[in-house]
């Protein structure tokens, strides 16, 4: 199902301007570089939404509620980007996908994806 919204974000981005402010368009490796990692995740407890951003980078995002919120971004490099909110708790960084989804990724979907209620 997340590729499929992945591949309708795609679509809905590939022109310049498809934000109506002058966004650039997305493209077919940063489209290629999401499904790589959603192959390699394998099943997440919250399923992300797709979408985009302004600089042409397609998104994953995990909401868990008011302030618990986990975004990547995939741009046109191996690198995906990343910020979590999880109440007082906020990271912000890169890193490497050469095909497995780094710890530091794992663990922030980890974190957001838990009950509200359970324990570090």
């Amino acid at each position: 199902m997340i590729n499929v919204e992945l591949d309708e974000v795609f679509r809905e981005t590939r022109e310049r301007g498809w934000d109506g402010f002058g966004g650039f368009p997305t493209s077919q490796k940063s489209l290629a570089l999401a499904k790589s990692f959603l192959l390699a995740l394998g099943a997440a407890p919250i399923t992300p939404t797709a979408g985009a951003e302004p600089d042409g980078s397609l998104t994953l995002e995990w909401y868990a509620g008011r302030g618990r919120s986990l975004t990547l971004s995939f741009s046109q490099s191996s690198v995906i980007h990343f910020a979590i909110l999880d109440g007082e708790f906020r990271d912000c960084g890169s890193a490497a996908f050469q095909g497995i989804v780094p710890t530091r990724i794992t663990e922030h979907i980890r974190r957001v994806c838990r009950p509200s209620t359970a324990p570090l």
